[in-house]
């Protein structure tokens, strides 16, 4: 058990949970690349808390339990393609730093998934709360402020999209949901989403919207029929991995005006015309890809003999990722890689399945936020996103671990 008697435990554990719970969210609006930083803090003071607690055993056994489970072996699989497609990677330099930022970012979420459970207690959750609350609110003030924070913060106008910040808040809204709704009742946590929503609402957040929107509907449908939503998701899932080598053409096709108005601000025709562009690039490496993390130099590569340039898809996806996680897979690890990412992700439903049903609708929101949000946003391999990602996962643990006490 951890030793709380010490001051520097007391210490070190709360300066772990207030960076992980209230730091995450607003500094990744003030600074919407920040929380592999966050995290990593989070867990180097975690980890020694709990080493100077006395409970550094426990970790290792937690650790030893997660190394163990069918997820953590498909990981294991997805991370055996990745590595060997250095061997084929047209920027293997890329691939290499690629691989770094991934591993780094898998460390320090299975460290922090050891460990900060251990330090929580049953009025942890709040902390998430008022993390989540207070960067709606910053982000809400700051862009009807014409951005003036960020700019009295001195920072580039990189770091002014408040956009990938919202995405950010969509992912750690569930678990403080969650928390909110066992602690005080169900409309406690339709409560937390109205300035959420709003802040969404004022950057024009299309992706974030999305990603709240989907994960309502999961939500709702878990709790009336669970079993029918794992099925669905299974389906879903398999459906838009299978379809995704030919999401271009595929969405120039059954893409009605109404849900190319619905991304009006996500750039739907662009998204549309990268997705084309490499489906182009895919047909050339079908089956291993261009290598981890290699999609934005795709465009240099010549084409096989026979095969006819085209400047003006090059010129599309130049230095670009595909905007959609599924195709980056296949763009970068072909068949194998989608395989790969097959087997992780019926991993991941089928130990959901498992879940307890006061569980369970949660937990399939923030997967079903994270999918479809992967789907039309950013790079795959992104640290902000895996970060952001697993601290959202890592939360529920917390919050499933001592928040309903």
């Amino acid at each position: 058990m951890l030793d709380r008697n010490r001051p520097s435990v007391r210490w070190l554990a709360g300066l772990a949970l207030a960076a992980f719970g209230f730091a995450l969210p607003v500094a990744m609006v003030l600074a919407n690349k920040s929380a592999p930083a966050v995290l990593i803090l989070a867990t180097l003071a975690g980890l020694s808390a709990v080493w100077l607690g006395g409970a550094g055993r426990q970790v290792l056994d937690r650790l030893r339990a997660m190394l163990r489970t069918q997820v953590a072996m498909a990981v294991l699989a997805f991370a055996v393609v990745a590595i060997l497609s250095l061997a084929w990677s047209v920027d293997r330099s890329g691939t290499l730093r690629g691989l770094g930022i991934a591993f780094l970012m898998a460390a320090a979420s299975l460290l922090a998934a050891a460990a900060l459970p251990l330090i929580a207690d049953h009025t942890t959750g709040w902390v998430l709360v008022a993390g989540l609350a207070t960067a709606s609110v910053i982000a809400i003030i700051d862009v009807a402020a014409g951005m003036r924070l960020h700019a009295l913060l001195g920072e580039r106008p990189a770091f002014f999209d408040l956009k990938r910040s919202c995405i950010v808040l969509v992912l750690l809204f569930w678990p403080a949901a969650r928390f909110l709704a066992a602690r005080i009742n169900a409309w406690s946590a339709p409560a937390l989403a109205v300035p959420l929503a709003a802040a969404i609402e004022l950057i024009s957040g299309a992706t974030a919207a999305l990603g709240l929107g989907i994960g309502a509907a999961a939500l709702v449908t878990a709790r009336f029929a669970p079993r029918a939503l794992i099925l669905m998701a299974a389906i879903g899932v398999a459906g838009v991995l299978i379809a995704a080598p030919f999401a271009g053409p595929l969405a120039r096709h059954f893409l009605a005006s109404r849900p190319v108005q619905l991304f009006t601000e996500s750039h739907a025709s662009a998204r549309v015309a990268i997705w084309s562009a490499f489906d182009a690039r895919f047909r050339d490496r079908p089956l291993l890809g261009y290598g981890f993390d290699a999609s934005a130099h795709v465009y240099l590569v010549p084409r096989p003999a026979g095969v006819a340039a085209n400047a003006e898809a090059d010129a599309t996806i130049a230095r670009l990722h595909p905007h959609n996680g599924f195709l980056q897979i296949w763009i970068e690890l072909g068949a194998a890689g989608a395989i790969a990412a097959a087997l992780f992700l019926a991993a991941v439903l089928r130990a959901l399945a498992r879940s307890p049903v006061t569980r369970l609708p949660w937990h399939m929101a923030l997967l079903a936020s994270a999918l479809v949000m992967a789907l039309v946003g950013f790079g795959l391999w992104q640290a902000w996103w895996s970060a952001s990602v697993a601290s959202a996962a890592i939360w529920f643990l917390i919050v499933d671990r001592t928040g309903m006490s």
